[in-house]
């Protein structure tokens, strides 16, 4: 039995505070997000940012598969909201479940694999798209069964299905498959991981460490198979998440050997670098195969930077005339209830870098999440553009965005339509030009019976000489005659 575990989002996303509670695996819950308090000039961030709006469904034709062979995913992605997304990941975990069904309530399922699915994905408002990818199972995964979850995001920043550092909050669930294997696990054991000598929990509140010094991440890795097995563990440390190479701080690559039928304990040291939430990525690698990966992430005390959370338009495309709003989410990604001094800008530019519409919100960034707004009515229609969020404090940079919109991404048809329109509009003349043409045309004509007229006068007065010797015959079959 699979069990989908939530948490309330806001605390999973902001305040990583995370009660416990399980939903059947199909049935997909948006959780609970608690009012932001009062500040001047925001809004609710959740009139126009709604979670679980795109929905990755997913699903696999064959029920059994074995290690070393290839298992094919078909994914229907359906987007509810009345704006498109545009460039979106699909991301993918493939779960093994855990064999005592109490740790799969505490640690949620093991991670065999994680990777981003399919790429720049553009889908207009209601609709739904399809997209398929292959998995290759790996050959020290084990047996057992096994299930794929999705999860959606745009930008490599903002969860719109599932939060991707998460086990338990995830988008669509393909539902149980079977793995069989002639070779035993190799894994590492997410039931037994400590955090500075603390027991970790994949689904709860993450810990809080101090702001400074290291933390010292150990845990096993299990070797089930009847050989010695050397092993890579490759470890990245991310802030927040794992989606941008630019949020990587440090990486470093470990080789263990692990006798038959035995265990190893494999430990990292976390430097501290001014980021308020760390998300550390292990992962175990056999014949260059990945076959076993974690997502440790903690929080740091006293921390606090913001971050933005999803900025857009509601209605797509611009239409002269029309109003249409430009929002957009953020809030405090530490501890602290506000930051003061924030600043966030939004621009709209067309191709050519003429700003269509800017806002600017100033004041404090709460820890809840917020929300800003500006309503606006373009003067032209414009299917493409780009939307430019900066967020600052303090007048420093924390975070700068650019989110294109294409018309040939996110509906090619639409865009040849008004393309074949357009051009039939600027190749109609001018009334000017339809005179001129008249008249060139009438003078070509008369021109051409003026000549035909000559050369008939000619042909005749010929035929008349030659009358006594040419028959009726011949005239008729004269050539020129016949034109």
């Amino acid at each position: 039995m699979y069990i989908r575990i939530f948490s309330l989002a806001l605390i999973a996303l902001l305040l990583n505070v995370n009660p416990l509670f399980a939903q059947e695996a199909e049935e997909f819950i948006v959780p609970n997000f608690p009012e932001t308090p009062e500040t001047f000039g925001t809004v609710s961030c959740f009139d126009y940012y709604d979670f679980g709006s795109v929905f990755p469904a997913i699903s696999t034709p064959v029920q059994s598969a074995v290690t070393g062979s290839t298992m094919t995913f078909d994914v229907d992605i359906e987007n509810s909201n009345p704006y498109p997304v545009v460039d979106g990941t699909l991301y993918v975990k493939i779960f093994r479940a855990q064999d005592v069904e109490e740790n799969i309530y505490l640690q949620a399922s093991h991670v065999v694999d994680q990777f981003k699915a399919v790429d720049n994905i553009n889908i207009e408002a209601s609709a739904t798209q399809p997209h398929t990818f292959e998995w290759e199972v790996p050959l020290y995964a084990g047996a057992g069964e096994y299930y794929a979850a999705t999860f959606f995001v745009t930008n490599d920043r903002y969860n719109l299905s599932g939060l991707t550092f998460t086990d338990d909050i995830i988008g669509g669930n393909s539902g149980p498959f079977t793995i069989s294997s002639e070779s035993d696990f190799i894994y590492f054991d997410k039931n037994n991981v400590t955090l500075n000598g603390e027991d970790y929990r994949f689904i709860g509140p993450p810990l809080q460490m101090p702001k400074q010094g290291v933390v010292d991440i150990s845990f096993p890795v299990v070797n089930d198979s009847d050989e010695e097995q050397e092993v890579i563990i490759e470890w990245k440390t991310n802030e927040w998440d794992s989606l941008r190479a630019e949020r990587v701080l440090n990486t470093a690559i470990e080789i263990l050997t692990i006798p038959a039928n035995s265990e190893v304990e494999a430990s990292y040291q976390v430097p501290e670098a001014g980021s308020p939430v760390y998300l550390v990525e292990p992962r175990l690698m056999v014949n260059n195969q990945t076959v076993s990966a974690m997502n440790v992430r903690f929080v740091r005390e006293d921390t606090n930077v913001p971050r933005i959370n999803f900025p857009s338009i509601t209605s797509y495309p611009l239409k002269a005339g029309q109003e249409n709003t430009l929002f957009s989410c953020l809030h405090n990604s530490g501890q602290a209830a506000g930051i003061e001094d924030g600043e966030l800008t939004l621009t709209l530019y067309d191709t050519d870098n003429n700003q269509i519409h800017r806002y600017q919100y100033t004041g404090v960034i709460t820890g809840a999440m917020m929300g800003v707004k500006d309503v606006f009515v373009p003067s032209e229609d414009i299917t493409d553009f780009t939307l430019h969020a900066v967020l600052s404090v303090g007048g420093n940079v924390v975070e700068d965005v650019r989110i294109k919109y294409r018309c040939e991404d996110i509906n090619s048809d639409v865009c040849v339509v008004e393309k074949t329109e357009a051009v039939i509009v600027d190749s109609e003349p001018s009334s000017d030009s339809n005179n001129l043409m008249l008249v060139v045309a009438i003078s070509l004509v008369l021109l051409i019976l003026v000549g035909a007229l000559h050369h008939r006068k000619q042909k005749i007065a010929g035929q008349a000489e030659g009358s006594d010797n040419e028959s009726e015959d011949d005239i008729i079959r004269d050539p020129d005659e016949l034109v």
